[in-house]
Parts: structure tokens; sequence; C-alpha cells
């Protein structure tokens, strides 16, 4: 059985404010890119009525193809 995450969520949060110090950054692991993208409009949308003027956030999150065993094998035997 082949057991594969072919999708990363990465979820970059930060205060606009302050971006440079307060950036953070979430990742996860999904099967499909539909469960990526909705995985992350759920985080966002989660937050966004405990965004106000005294706690204020931003949030985007990017789905990424996760590179497959041939392409990950590739990139460890060549050293990058």
């Amino acid at each position: 059985m082949d057991l594969g995450f072919p999708f990363l969520l990465i979820i970059v949060g930060w205060n606009p404010d302050n971006p440079d110090a307060s950036m953070v950054i979430q990742t996860s692991l999904h099967g499909s890119q539909a469960a990526c993208e909705a995985a992350g409009t759920a985080f966002i949308a989660e937050r966004e009525p405990l965004r106000s003027s005294a706690l204020p956030a931003a949030y985007k999150h990017f789905c990424i193809a996760a590179p497959g065993p041939d392409e990950y094998n590739a990139a460890a035997g060549s050293g990058e």
C-alpha cells in the first residue's frame, strides 16, 4: 500500500504593523489539492472573526505539490 501526501499546505501569518518581528509559518500535509485548499481556507476563515485593531493579523496560504519519490531521491542524490 502506497501512502502519500502529495500536497503541502503552508500558512503564513503576521501582524501587519510589524511583519518582520511577527511572521510565523505553519505547515501540514494533505492527500489532495482540494483537501489542502479547503484546510487553508478554513484556517483563515476561523481566525477572521478574531481580528481587531487590538489584535491585527493577516494570513495567506499556499498549497504546493510535494516532490514524488523520484524527484526527492534525485535531489538527495545530487546533494541539494
